[in-house]
């Protein structure tokens, strides 16, 4: 299936951001983040947008999360991961999610 994905400009120029794929994945969480929502997108759904393995597509996102550049959060008690940009002084919307697993039993 092809998608067309936008790309931010200041994204696509982030000199920190090491290739392609790295932008790509930023690009992605970004885009839910402008709407106040967190990014639940799995390893695999990520890895058909950079054309990466579900293996690679973790170490790099791990290597983001590493130098700071995405965060990655657990919903408690659960393998649920989210995605979020972590920008100082502002509120991080995968914490604001959390509170949908606050009535659910697992």
């Amino acid at each position: 299936m092809k998608r067309l994905i936008p790309i931010f400009e200041h994204i696509h120029q982030d000199p920190t951001l090491l290739n392609l794929e790295e932008k790509l994945i930023v690009n992605y969480v970004w885009g839910w983040q402008v709407q106040d929502k967190c990014c639940f997108a799995s390893d695999e759904f990520l890895g058909e947008i950079i054309c990466c393995t579900p293996i690679k597509t973790r170490g790099i996102i791990n290597g983001l999360a590493n130098r700071g550049k995405v965060k990655i959060t657990h919903a408690p008690g659960t393998t649920t991961r989210m995605l979020s940009i972590p920008i100082p002084g502002e509120p991080d919307p995968c914490v604001q999610e959390l509170d949908i697993f606050g009535d659910v039993e697992f």
